[in-house]
């Protein structure tokens, strides 16, 4: 009977010391640098760049709008931020990496390996703030950019596969409809990789097929300074070409009407010569108005 009270009031101490210690560990609030870098980068992934601010240890006043910028500047449709390591501590510092995965325009993956080194502050763990934290190329006043460029609109095409951009007809010209510079709207509803003052469908057929007639676009993922001038170029991508749209409209249908829309607006000569002279407005005054009758 001894015995088992003994055995009891150990685990009784054995408890506590354990309860005593978790509440140490909860008071703290001190998970490691490891948590706090699973927390930045599950925030870099879904965008949410005022949850990446607060884990972060004295970034700088436009911290949000760099992150932003550089999602929108890179055309990123996707992808996500993983922690490749995390180093022991050492005082109050302790290194660590991630791994980028990203979906660039037109389904282009780009990955690549970052730095995420962490610092204490007011005792908790803190994602330590250098451009090197966007990208390991990154100094101070760069950023990242996917350069562009977009090949040769493809041609709305007649039934003989003519280009119907320089048909004569206008009711041609109102069905393939006219390609222009994009507004920030329609940049927007069409999204990466389109900006504002690409060309663009604005209408009619031309607008419907937009993506097919545009085809892909060329990227160049590139450092730029803060004058926009590229620094360094890190990975290229092919772009890919537009594809034509064949329509049945008929040329020779085309032309005979507009042959026939010719003859209808300019008679022809003889029958403008046989035309009564115009008269003028008011007319003049006759002899007989003159004398009163």
């Amino acid at each position: 009977m001894r015995r088992s009270r003994v055995i009891i009031a150990a685990a009784v101490v054995a408890a506590v010391a354990l309860v005593g210690a978790g509440a140490v560990w909860i008071l703290r609030g001190d998970d490691g640098p490891g948590d706090t870098g699973r927390r930045f980068l599950a925030a870099w992934s879904r965008g949410d760049a005022a949850a990446m601010r607060a884990l972060t240890a004295d970034p700088p006043a436009d911290f949000e709008a760099r992150v932003k910028r550089m999602r929108d500047d890179l055309g990123v449709t996707g992808g996500r931020y993983e922690t490749a390591s995390v180093g022991r501590p050492k005082g109050d510092e302790a290194g660590g990496a991630y791994r980028a995965r990203l979906v660039l325009s037109g389904g282009r993956a780009w990955s690549y390996d970052g730095m995420m080194p962490f610092t204490k502050q007011d005792g908790k763990w803190r994602v330590k703030w250098s451009p090197q934290l966007l990208h390991p190329s990154l100094q101070e006043g760069q950023r990242l950019k996917a350069a562009r460029t977009w090949p040769s609109r493809a041609a709305v095409r007649d039934a003989k596969g003519g280009d119907l951009s320089g048909s004569p007809s206008g009711s041609v010209q109102q069905l393939v409809g006219p390609a222009g510079p994009a507004s920030a709207e329609a940049a927007k509803k069409l999204g990466p990789p389109y900006r504002t003052g690409d060309t663009v469908g604005l209408e009619g057929l031309q607008r419907q097929y937009e993506k097919r007639l545009a085809g892909t676009p060329a990227l160049a993922v590139q450092v730029v300074g803060a004058d926009g001038k590229p620094v360094k170029t890190l990975q290229r991508f092919g772009g890919k070409d537009g594809t034509p749209l064949s329509t049945t409209i008929d040329p020779k249908v085309q032309r005979a009407a507009g042959r026939r829309s010719r003859t209808w607006t300019s008679p022809p000569r003889s029958s403008r010569s046989a035309r009564p002279p115009a008269r003028s407005w008011p007319p003049p005054t006759s002899p007989a108005a003159t004398t009163g009758r």
